[in-house]
């Protein structure tokens, strides 16, 4: 019932409980509540973080529970444990403020007229609009394909078949993106300039692909190409990370006049409150926005 990046996680944190337990001559299986605690206030005392520990807590007990140890499955002193630990160490956001996406924004201006990008700017030109215009995850900018795409000269729209990481029973996704005024800015132009530049030469249906075998590419490598845009247009990436174009482009959506529930809409997100606490960052006033009328696209892209 795992993804894989979860089954990942899970397997290292069993791991080092096992080698744990194996150090102290005890089964794993026989572990109590107690030694539990133990185990984890030992990794609280090497300097983790409450969400690294919590994430070898919840492996552990899964895992017990299995076995029909009863107290792993409803601990009310666990319960407090891990309370009192984040009392000590509370799980903060990683960025308390974002970078400025007029920056990026200029810089990919720059990146005119598409006819004349070589396909490696031209790759990491629309990467990047992508993820500016869809506050999209790495992951789910790799999942886009052209067989799940219906595209014509003023929209585009992609649908998904593949499991996402908000992927649920009962649940569908899709992308849908409108043709910009500034075609230098213009996701959908730069998206038709690229179709056509790499239709010969693709050898897979994922939209992006690398610009040296144009075969598949990861979600490590299209991290990396925005997180190369940000630098380029002077972002500090030695503390920004590609991951945060999200609350930078949502961020900035928002003080430009999106809506709320389009934000919510176009991120993906189930609730304001997951957006608010970890995404909005800067002056923004999340309740304030449910009356503004702007697309979210329309105000990531005002400059």
């Amino acid at each position: 019932s795992c993804r894989k990046s979860t089954r990942k996680q899970y397997d290292l944190a069993w791991k080092n409980f096992i080698f744990w337990c194996d150090k102290r001559n005890r089964s794993a299986n026989e572990i109590t509540e107690k030694e539990l605690m133990s185990y984890l206030f030992s990794i609280f005392k090497n300097g983790k973080s409450y969400s690294t520990i919590n994430t070898h807590k919840v492996a552990v007990t899964q895992t017990l529970a299995l076995n029909d140890d009863k107290w792993s499955k409803n601990s009310i002193s666990l319960t407090k444990f891990m309370k009192g630990l984040f009392n000590l160490r509370p799980s903060l956001p990683k960025y308390k403020l974002t970078w400025d996406v007029s920056k990026v924004l200029t810089f990919l201006k720059s990146l005119f007229p598409l006819e004349s990008l070589d396909i490696k700017f031209l790759t990491l030109k629309l990467c990047t609009l992508l993820a500016l215009t869809t506050a999209a995850r790495a992951q789910t900018l790799v999942c886009m394909n052209i067989k799940n795409m219906c595209l014509n000269s003023d929209s585009v729209v992609f649908y998904f078949t593949s499991l996402l990481k908000t992927s649920r029973p009962g649940r569908s996704y899709s992308i849908s993106l409108q043709k910009y005024s500034d075609k230098k800015l213009c996701v959908v132009s730069t998206l038709h300039e690229y179709l056509k530049r790499t239709k010969k030469r693709r050898k897979c249906d994922q939209l992006l692909v690398s610009y040296k075998t144009f075969n598949k590419v990861s979600t490590s490598t299209v991290a990396r190409w925005i997180k190369d845009v940000m630098g380029s247009a002077g972002i500090d990436i030695t503390y920004f990370k590609a991951h945060s174009i999200r609350s930078a482009a949502s961020s900035s959506a928002l003080r430009s006049g999106a809506s709320l529930t389009d934000i919510l809409k176009t991120g993906d997100w189930s609730s304001s409150k997951n957006f608010k606490k970890f995404y909005c960052r800067d002056t923004c006033n999340v309740t304030a926005s449910n009356n503004n009328t702007k697309t979210f696209m329309n105000a990531v892209l005002q400059m």
